[in-house]
Parts: structure tokens; C-alpha cells; sequence
């Protein structure tokens, strides 16, 4: 991103937003013109409009580093459980992450920006890819594939595209599994043990839990250590270390910062918060020596976990990180990362080892 040159006009694009409510999503757009001075370009969306009253395209300048060219298309594909995708939403491309692989071909879909679970056919989803630097991340693994693929008689184009989905479809079975029982199979190094306290918080959800809910039944007690999120501008990507002074209710609770201070850095800050922006601290994993590109972590960055992504690996235990929400690069050291876990729905999930596999390869 942040090349004017790039976009020329006439020139298909996605662009996502800054404001409160449409952020995670990028919606389709046709480039008019630029404006060098100010680094910005005029587009014309494909799917919103300015007004109700006459339905026309929404025209508007947006800053060039929130235009991306549109992805390469890829061949029809299955997912998994953990897959990071973008589902196309109310007209936009939304970031999301697949918690439970359904019948007939549909997903349910975890949203972080807006906390909530929907269900999606295959044909409405694809897999979640940044444009970092001029390229891909991750890159587009399938093209070579599909090239060798075309040359063959559509009879066994097929057969290669049934086989895929028969592949992943065993990865998924095992993806379903209970977390207790997908850390038996896995490699130490990828065990995420979790603690008693947080075992027997999970063993108190309601056994049968709303499928489009994504609230958690989980008590956080007075003197709980937990995470806390924010949706404030500036913050949106973090997690900071609390603790639980007060249950205010059945859905709020007073924390305590263990980072943050007042204004007047008199003492810890206090603040009240909702169910949707507090968690269990991760399971405790052990030290990771190094880490990969493309791997998604947690950042120790001003006073918080930031969640980003491993763009580039340095010498001396050192790499570089790519923040989505901040469009931004920065380098840091392994003591300062941490593998990256979602908690949702009462379960710690990490991105497919099927995807990071196919990552790992190219």
C-alpha cells in the first residue's frame, strides 16, 4: 500500500475504512482520479451508495493506504476450523475466523471487530489475505496448482478438486475435536495446556449455547486475572492485563488495569467494562525460540498485547511485525512476542495448522 502510481484510474480496488462500524471490511471500488498533494484517490463503490434517495454510487477520496489492488481469484476451496477468511457481509469483505465447519458446504463465523457468529455457504467466503510491501500475505499458494490442474481433461480436473476436498475434510474431523484432545496429537511445542481455573470456567458455559451467539458463559470472579479489549480509537487491536475488582451485574465488571494509569499517574487506572471485551489470560505456552513469517503473534507494545503478523524474520532473535489495524511495521524481539490465541466460545483457537503448512512451503 502507499503507492499512487499503483492505482491508476479506471483500476479495480478494495477499501476499507476507518470509521467506527466498518472496520475489518473491504468493499469494491473503481478508481477515478488522484490527488498527489494530499495522497489521496477518488473512487466509486461498486456496492455502496451516497444516498437512498437517487441510489447512486458513493464517490468519495480515501487515503492510499487504505486501497489494496483486488485479490487474485483462486480455485474453489474447502475450509477448517481456525481458518482465517473474509466473508462477504452487507455488501463488504469482512475479516472473520471459522469456528465450526457445518453440513452442506457452510461455516460459522467468528467476527472480532463486532464480537459476534454467523453462518456462511463456501461460495461466500475466501481465504483472509493482507497486501504487505507489494505482495500477498499469505502468498497466493494455489496458482501453480491450478495451472497444472487446467492442462488436464476436465474428467480429472475434477478428480484432482475431489480429492483436495476428501484431504481437507479429514483435517476438519480432527479440528472439531475438543481442544483437550487436539493438544494429545499435536507436538509438544504446540500443546496449549489449560489451567484449572480456566478448565473449570469453560466447564460452566451452557451446554447448549445459542450457534449465533458469541457471548461467554464464563464467571470472572472478584480477583480474576483477566484481559481486557477496547473498541476506542487507537486501541482497537490491543488486549491489557486487569484484574477483576468488582462484578457489577450479570454482563459488567470493574477492573483494574495492571499497565494502564490515570492521567495524573497517580495510580492504576479503574474502568468499567462488558462481557464482550474481557477474557481468561492466555494459556500459558512454553518460551518459543523463534518464530516464522507469516506467523500470527501478540506483540508486548505501549503497556499491551497487539495482535499482528510475523512480515519479515531478522537475525539475532529479532523480527518484524505488520499491524492491520495501523497499516504499520515494527521490529521487535522474541521476548516480546507470543503466539497469537483467539478465546472464542469458551475455546482457545490458534490459525489451522493445515494453513500454516501450505505457508511454510512457499
Amino acid at each position: 500500500m502507499g503507492d499512487l502510481d499503483l492505482f491508476s484510474k479506471g483500476m479495480e480496488v478494495e477499501v476499507c475504512s476507518d470509521d467506527v462500524g466498518l472496520r475489518g471490511a473491504w468493499f469494491t471500488a473503481t478508481v477515478l482520479r488522484s490527488n498527489l498533494k494530499k495522497n489521496k484517490i477518488c473512487v466509486e463503490y461498486k456496492t455502496l451508495i451516497a444516498n437512498e434517495k437517487d441510489n447512486k454510487p458513493l464517490r468519495e477520496f480515501v487515503n492510499v493506504v487504505n486501497l489494496r489492488p483486488i485479490p487474485p481469484r483462486e480455485i474453489q476451496r474447502s475450509f477448517q476450523s481456525s481458518d482465517e477468511v473474509d466473508a462477504y457481509h452487507n455488501d463488504g469483505w469482512w475479516e472473520g475466523v471459522v469456528i465450526k465447519v457445518l453440513d452442506n458446504s457452510r461455516y460459522s463465523v467468528y467476527f472480532r471487530s463486532g464480537k459476534e457468529q454467523i453462518d456462511f455457504n463456501e461460495s461466500q467466503l475466501r481465504i483472509h489475505r493482507e497486501w504487505v510491501n507489494g505482495i500477498w500475505v499469505p502468498p497466493m499458494m494455489e496458482e501453480e496448482e491450478k495451472k497444472k490442474v487446467e492442462e488436464l481433461p476436465f474428467s480429472q480436473q475434477k478428480k484432482q478438486v475431489e480429492k483436495k476436498k476428501k484431504n481437507q475434510q479429514k483435517v476438519e474431523k480432527k479440528e472439531e475435536l475438543p481442544l483437550s484432545q487436539q493438544q494429545q496429537k499435536v507436538e509438544k511445542k504446540e500443546e496449549l495446556p489449560l489451567s484449572q481455573q480456566q478448565h473449570k470456567q469453560v466447564q460452566k458455559m451452557k451446554k447448549n449455547q445459542n450457534k449465533t451467539s458469541s457471548k461467554l458463559e464464563v464467571e470472572f470472579n472478584e480477583g480474576m486475572h483477566v484481559e481486557v479489549s477496547s473498541d476506542e480509537e487507537g486501541f482497537v487491536g490491543a488486549w491489557y492485563t486487569a484484574t477483576v475488582v468488582k462484578v457489577i451485574g450479570k454482563n459488567r465488571f470493574l477492573v483494574e488495569y495492571q499497565t494502564l494509569r490515570t492521567d495524573d499517574e497517580s495510580e492504576l487506572l479503574k474502568e468499567e467494562v462488558d462481557d464482550l471485551h474481557i477474557r481468561p489470560p492466555p494459556p500459558e505456552v512454553p518460551q518459543v525460540d523463534s518464530f516464522s513469517r507469516l506467523e500470527e503473534v501478540d506483540a508486548m507494545y505501549h503497556d499491551g498485547w497487539w495482535v499482528g503478523v510475523i512480515s519479515k524474520v531478522l537475525g539475532n532473535s529479532r523480527y518484524i511485525v505488520y499491524f492491520r489495524e495501523g497499516n504499520e511495521e515494527i521490529e521487535f524481539g522474541s521476548s516480546q512476542l507470543r503466539l497469537h490465541q483467539d478465546w472464542i466460545n469458551g475455546k482457545w483457537l490458534r490459525l489451522s495448522e493445515a494453513l500454516l503448512r501450505e505457508v511454510k512451503e512457499v
